[in-house]
């Protein structure tokens, strides 16, 4: 067989379907791991020569064996007839000339190709009674998986692959076509509503509705986390107060802003919060939502003579109405989500009041919040479905009350074959992906991973 000439460190070549790698320290070519077959060899009627040292012997001849006492390998001295060298003929197995088997260590080194092992594979020095499998880890350290984000997923994945996800910050597995969280945390899908805000006095805004956020965690199991939920506020009875805001609801570190009040008769304006109260009748300023989680709400109007009219609060799916002429402002629309499995609605605003004489009517609230006050009435009061509703601003411009707002709600969901969080009402439901649980609190509580 022949070798190159004035080899480099690492270079490798194949002959006879054997690939070798050159080690420049020992100057010796060391076959890449295979299982081969090792028999005692004679040449001209004497045995050959076998040495056991941590170098290579001196003056060796075609045949004799050597054992590099360093390493744990075994080298047979070769020539092709024009170049001579140790070659190692130890592989990962050997098997005698009797024929019986016997495991070899392998001491390390690279593998540039793929390597078959015929009995099972061994690491580390330690006992076990357990049936044998095709790997055993005999150690008492760790074993390094692979690491790659979400994005770096094997292309093809097959049942049973096993790697750590750094974007989730978990092991996970391959498992009936889905990557699935075996250890560490797991995936939770949150929906925190805040409480919505109280309605004006006379001729009045709209509450604002209260904050909605969503958005998903890695929940680690066995932690605590603080579910606190808040309820709506009062709606006013006085012409020189707004409505209450409402209370801020949260998860943990996510924390949804109370609705603002809304504007009270000709001299207050809408409150600031999770989603802004209405303007009084005549009041042009608004009260603000905050970004990403509701919206502004709407302008009051008034002639001053015989028109008052409020602004509807703001909604976490859309803006107050302004009022127009004989015409209160509608509440801001709601935020629809379906993490309950149906679409809910969350957040939306209150209507604004109408105490245009004689018959004016109070503006509808957004969905699961409250209508305004008709002229000489009362705003309605958010119903109490805990969805953050503003209360409806009221009427004008003798009497009318604004409504209160409706308490928020905590919800939270993930997808798993069993349940695995604690707290809250607990239901299911099921899609293509699985099972997914809903954990729904409606009170000051704490959701156990």
């Amino acid at each position: 067989m022949a070798f190159p000439i004035s080899p480099t460190n690492g270079q490798t070549t194949t002959t006879n379907n054997i690939t070798y790698a050159y080690n420049s320290t020992l100057g010796v070519w060391n076959r890449v791991a295979t299982v081969i077959t090792v028999t005692t060899a004679t040449t001209g009627g004497s045995s050959t020569k076998s040495s056991s040292t941590s170098t290579a012997p001196a003056n060796p001849a075609v045949g004799d064996i050597w054992y590099n006492t360093l390493t744990d390998d075994i080298y047979r001295y070769t020539s092709d007839g024009v170049t001579s060298a140790w070659l190692d003929i130890t592989g990962p197995t050997s098997t005698g000339g009797g024929g019986s088997s016997s495991g070899t260590t392998f001491t390390g080194g690279t593998v540039t190709n793929t390597t078959t092992f015929l009995t099972p594979v061994i690491i580390g020095t330690g006992s076990t009674t357990a049936t044998t499998v095709g790997l055993e880890i005999l150690t008492t350290d760790a074993i390094l998986l692979p690491n790659g984000t979400t994005l770096q997923r094997p292309s093809n994945p097959v049942n049973g692959m096993m790697r750590f996800n750094s974007s989730s910050t978990a092991i996970e597995a391959y498992i009936n076509g889905n990557w699935i969280n075996v250890a560490g945390g797991y995936t939770v899908y949150y929906l925190v509503v805040a409480g919505g805000g109280g309605g004006g006095y006379d001729a009045s805004g709209g509450g604002g509705g209260g904050g909605v956020l969503t958005g998903s965690f890695v929940a680690n199991p066995g932690t605590s986390y603080t579910v606190t939920v808040g309820p709506g506020g009062s709606g006013s009875g006085s012409e020189t107060v707004i409505g209450s805001s409402g209370t801020n609801s949260s998860l943990g570190g996510y924390i949804a802003i109370g609705g603002g009040g809304g504007g009270s008769g000709t001299t207050t304006l809408g409150g600031n919060g999770g989603s802004g109260g209405g303007a009084g009748d005549g009041y042009p300023t608004v009260g603000q939502g905050t970004a990403g989680q509701g919206n502004a709400g709407g302008a009051g109007y008034s002639n001053n003579t015989s028109i008052y009219t409020g602004g509807g609060g703001g909604g976490a799916g859309g803006a107050g109405g302004t009022a127009s002429g004989g015409s209160a402002g509608v509440g801001g629309a709601a935020f629809a989500s379906p993490l309950t499995g149906t679409q809910q609605y969350y957040g939306g605003g209150g209507g604004g009041g109408n105490g245009t004489s004689p018959s004016g009517s109070g503006a509808a609230g957004g969905t699961n919040a409250a209508n305004g006050g008709n002229y000489n009435s009362n705003g309605s009061s958010a119903p109490n479905y805990f969805g953050g509703g503003g209360g409806g601003g009221g009427g004008g411009p003798v009497k009318g009350s604004g409504g209160n707002g409706g308490s928020g709600v905590v919800i939270v969901s993930y997808n798993n074959v069993t349940q695995k969080a604690v707290g809250g009402v607990v239901t299911t439901y099921t899609t293509s992906s699985g099972v997914w649980w809903v954990h729904t609190f409606t009170a000051t509580s704490a959701l156990i991973a």
